[in-house]
């Protein structure tokens, strides 16, 4: 009898996001212009179209297991359990649309 495939499974540090804007390369030890778009801090990255389809295929049964896992995360700042849970809902709802008309997400962050 054959034996079933390994399960698929997706870790989030085997695919990074590419920076989107501004463009690269980041000028490491020179002076920026006042006028350049690294004097703000901010970059917008496109996350990869795995994490997207990962999201976007998330059973609902998974999603309080994914709010749990997101509450514990240091560098945001949930209301509460039910905060995190609406986040994994919201991001589960927008991952999906933006594959149904082939698009991309992006994530805004400072640095």
């Amino acid at each position: 009898m054959p034996t079933a495939p390994p399960a698929r499974r997706f870790h989030h540090t085997a695919i990074r996001p590419e920076l989107f804007w501004p463009e690269p390369p980041y000028p490491q030890g020179e002076s920026v212009e006042p006028d350049s778009p690294w004097e703000t801090g901010r970059v917008l990255e496109q996350i990869p179209d795995r994490w997207r389809d990962v999201l976007a295929d998330l059973p609902e049964d998974a999603v309080p297991m994914v709010a749990a896992h997101w509450y514990e995360i240091e560098e945001i700042d949930f209301a509460d359990y039910l905060d995190a849970k609406d986040m994994v809902d919201t991001f589960k709802s927008l991952a999906s649309r933006a594959r149904t008309a082939g698009a991309h997400l992006y994530c805004r962050c400072c640095l």
